[in-house]
This record gives structure tokens, sequence and C-alpha cells, in this order.
């Protein structure tokens, strides 16, 4: 199938579904998805759509634009903001985890508590526990290991 098919064919079962369902996740009801679907693509009804257009509607309702988002504007609605992110690098700096210049010891945090790789992968949801976790480790001095008698003891020799 050549590309000029390929836009031309009608969208496929999967587009439509992942359409409904990324406007139920947000929030958006018929209306307002058949309105963003006449914004972008110029056609009234999803059943219209190409796969090309259903692609470009799904990148507008999810905020991403063909996997190349750079920008707080552009990231996919489950990703963590720039904002959760930015808060979490602050206070990963607090605890001492950035002095290096590597975000080494945060990805392993990360990884361990979490599952997640990277910050920029991480959900919303897990953000806000990541950083309710951060606060309470500056809050009660445990960003690393507490020096006990013994770990000085050791250093010391």
């Amino acid at each position: 199938m050549s590309k000029t098919e390929t836009a031309r064919a009608p969208a496929t079962a999967a587009q439509v579904r992942m359409l409904w369902y990324t406007a139920k996740k947000a929030g958006i009801g018929s209306d307002v998805l058949h309105a963003r679907c006449q914004n972008v693509t110029g056609k009234e009804h999803i059943s219209e759509l190409s796969k090309t257009e259903a692609a470009r509607l799904i990148d507008d309702l999810t905020g991403c634009k063909r996997s190349t988002w750079q920008h707080a504007d552009n990231r996919p609605m489950d990703r963590a903001s720039q904002g959760q992110i930015n808060v979490i690098l602050k206070l990963a700096k607090q605890l001492g985890w950035l002095e290096d210049g590597s975000k080494r010891r945060l990805y392993a945090f990360l990884r361990a508590r979490w599952g997640v790789e990277r910050l920029d992968w991480m959900p919303p949801d897990v953000a806000v526990k990541v950083t309710e976790a951060l606060k309470a480790m500056l809050k009660h001095g445990r960003g690393e290991r507490k020096k006990t008698a013994t770990n000085e003891q050791k250093e010391g020799q």
C-alpha cells in the first residue's frame, strides 16, 4: 500500500477505540470530541476519518506530536508534567542526589520503588507519590543513610 493509499484508507477500529478511550480518560464528551475532530481534520464525524487524520486527532488529544514532545505543553496526558518533574529534581537536589551532575541515584530510587526507568516516562499519579516520598525523606533527614557510630569508625580507619 502506497503512502497516498494509506492516507486515504479509513481509520482502523483500533484508532477509533483509542480516540474514544483518550477522550473518556480526559473527561471529554461526545460533542467536544466531535468539535475537536472538526477543528483538527475538518470532518464532523469520526467515522469519516482516514488513518492519517485519526492519527492526527489522537496526537492532538494526547498532546503528543508524533512522539517528539519536547515542551511541557506538548507532553502526553499520561506523563508527569514538566512542573512535577521540576519539583522532583529540586527535591532530589536538596537530598544531595544530584551533586555529581548525574541522575543515577534518583533513577535507582524510581526504579526500585515504582518501577519507573526515567522521569519522562512517569505517570502523573506516580509523580505525586514520588514528590510526597521525597518530601518525607527531607523532613526526616533520610536523603542518604544516616551516619551511625559504626559507619563513622569505618570511615576513620
